[in-house]
Order: structure tokens, then sequence, then C-alpha cells
């Protein structure tokens, strides 16, 4: 799954919504996260902001929740 070219959530969400037909509710984080090449999740509190991806000189990516 390529998200590289879409920057606004709702549609990076439409998007993944529309290449995964068969994700039910509730949404399985941790198998989105996988096909985007996701490599680590981590949950935390986070004030102002819902979550964010964060990648390394590496590319490896980091979502925070």
């Amino acid at each position: 799954m390529e998200l590289a070219d879409f920057t606004n959530p709702k549609t990076i969400v439409k998007e993944i919504l529309s290449q995964n037909p068969n994700i039910k509710l509730p949404i399985p984080l941790e198998e989105i996260a996988s096909a985007a090449r996701i490599s680590e999740i981590q949950y935390r509190s986070l004030d102002g902001l819902e979550g964010a991806l964060v990648a390394n000189k590496k590319r490896v990516k980091v979502l925070l929740l």
C-alpha cells in the first residue's frame, strides 16, 4: 500500500479503506499499520493532536497515538 501521495488524513483513510474493502469495524489499526509498512505503534497521551506518523533516516515509521 503506497500512501506517499496523500497528505490529508481523511483522504488517507478513504484510500486505505478503498484498497482494503474487507476491513471491518472496529478498524484493525495494527493490520493497517503493517500494510502501510509502519514498524511500530506507540500509544501516548498527545495534547491537541490525534496522532502522528514519524519516519527516521532509515525510513522506520512510527505511528504515535
